[in-house]
């Protein structure tokens, strides 16, 4: 029984690992946006940039932290509803799924 419920719970503790291996860490609403490896791609080192709601250029940069493991990666959203376009930041753990480390703002 004991073995049964630590197996169930390693596949749970798995699945809700996989399930929040994107996690926004910061929203900012922008006047434009354009992404250059079109929203949330791990395996390419991209950049956002536009215009700020004081129409001041921005450029925002995946990159690489916490040891080499967690990618920052940078992505558009444009609301539709209410027609509003923000600049989001989320982070990714690399040694997650199909890849070992982040390396120049990207999985490897």
């Amino acid at each position: 029984m004991k073995k049964t419920l630590l197996i169930f719970f390693g596949v749970v503790l798995v699945f809700a690992t996989l399930v929040v291996a994107w996690n926004m860490i910061r929203e900012k609403e922008v006047t434009t946006c354009i992404d250059t490896d079109f929203g949330l791609d791990e395996s390419v080192q991209g950049f956002v940039y536009g215009l700020d709601l004081n129409l001041i250029s921005y450029n925002n940069t995946d990159y690489c932290r916490s040891g080499g493991f967690i990618l920052t990666e940078f992505a558009c959203d444009f609301n539709i509803t209410t027609n509003q376009t923000f600049v989001q930041a989320w982070e990714y753990n690399c040694s997650l799924g199909n890849f070992t480390n982040c390396s120049l703002g990207k999985c490897i």
